[in-house]
């Protein structure tokens, strides 16, 4: 009796440890949606075109930054710096062989 009275507590607190690891998931998870919406709606106050960038690609940096919003705001600024410089260094490349021919 004693040996299955063990396995039952056992498995209670098993069973209580799952459902507390469930719950700490689950604010978790509603934290990084919220700081989500602070991150986009940040990034397309400062830029429009913002909309491009999907959910998961924020929720990335965030994870990385440790839910610092400041700093994933951060890097995606300046990843959007680095893509209109790469934008713009095509035209010109463009305009180059455009004028050559």
């Amino acid at each position: 009796m004693e040996f299955q009275d063990c396995e039952n507590e056992d498995q209670a607190v098993q069973g209580q440890e799952e459902e507390e690891e469930e719950q700490k998931e689950s604010i978790d998870d509603e934290l990084e949606r919220s700081k989500t919406s602070t991150v986009r709606a940040l990034a397309e106050r400062e830029d429009p075109s913002a909309k491009e960038s999907d959910d998961f690609m924020i929720r990335r940096f965030l994870r990385a930054r440790d839910l610092d919003i400041e700093k994933a705001t951060a890097v995606l600024e300046v990843l959007e710096l680095e893509k209109n410089v790469f934008a713009q260094r095509i035209r010109i490349r463009i305009g180059d062989t455009n004028s050559i021919s």
